[in-house]
């Protein structure tokens, strides 16, 4: 094999692990997505069927958590999952990720957050060409609850945050709210 050949065969293997950790991490961004907007659709996607969840005291299949999820979230004003850290170790069509997440819940009352740091451990396989979790396990590392204020003032909270499909996130194309 040509030095030349060996070039183009290790950049086509970078490539290819470049996209699969993309996909990757979208999929794991789409989870979030769909937990904050209620996107049902959305939040199923991260999941191949029958993939299991273990969630606080949730334990079961893709198929019950969703909705189970859906409901949970939807009896707060407002969620925002947030991504931070993530790691990953492809082998082949599975991969291994520890996904570290910092959360914020308005509270029924209105007055409160409930705030927090999670850990999402996912085995993640790649079936006909899309990645999706196929397991799960969340890790609660600290939970907490604070007062909710509106110290910047209220033009900063103008544009409200809605679920699906209503939040301004959907708009395409999106059009830049006046003042």
């Amino acid at each position: 094999m040509s030095d030349l050949q060996q070039q183009i065969d290790e950049l086509r293997r970078e490539l290819r692990d470049m996209r699969d950790r993309q996909a990757i991490l979208d999929c794991i961004n789409a989870y979030c997505r769909g937990l904050d907007r209620l996107d049902t659709r959305l939040l199923q996607s991260a999941y191949h069927p029958g993939a299991l969840d273990r969630h606080g005291p949730f334990y079961g299949t893709r198929e019950e958590f969703v909705p189970w999820a859906i409901e949970l979230c939807g009896g707060f004003p407002m969620t925002h999952h947030s991504v931070t850290s993530h790691n990953c170790q492809i082998e082949g069509d599975t991969a291994h990720a520890e996904t570290y997440c910092i959360f914020f819940t308005v509270m029924p009352d209105g007055r409160r957050l409930g705030c927090g740091a999670a850990r999402y451990l996912d085995r993640l396989e790649r079936r006909n060409g899309q990645w999706a979790i196929a397991g799960r396990a969340e890790i609660m590392d600290c939970a907490f609850e604070l007062e909710r204020t509106s110290w910047l003032g209220p033009e900063w909270e103008a544009i409200p945050s809605q679920h699906a499909p209503d939040d301004l996130s959907y708009e395409r194309p999106l059009r830049v709210p006046p003042i």
